[in-house]
């Protein structure tokens, strides 16, 4: 692609392609799991008092017609899993506790 850029400077960010699955989803507070963005719960791969490591995923949210892994920022043990599959999730809503 040439990409030409007039009137003004420009700083592109280009970001690294990542080997591992992308965790999209964001911590809030101590182990909290939250969606990123509104979709539907389609698979949920732990359940309460399995143990999980950093980047596992944890489970699969669809949104716009895709299939986003939801992977866990740290390693510890499913405390609450607070949606369950088939559910419609919105942004920011609570989905997994790890602790």
């Amino acid at each position: 692609f040439d990409v030409t850029f007039t009137g003004g400077e420009a700083n592109p960010a280009v970001s690294p392609p990542r080997s591992k699955p992308a965790s999209v989803a964001t911590p809030v507070g101590s182990g909290a799991i939250v969606a990123p963005i509104p979709g539907k719960i389609i698979s949920i791969c732990v359940k309460v008092g399995d143990s999980v490591r950093v980047d596992q995923i944890v489970l699969k949210l669809e949104a716009m017609k895709m299939e986003n892994d939801i992977a866990t920022p740290a390693g510890g043990t499913v405390k609450e899993i607070a949606v369950s599959e088939g559910a419609e999730a919105s942004a920011g809503q609570l989905l997994m506790v790890i602790g």
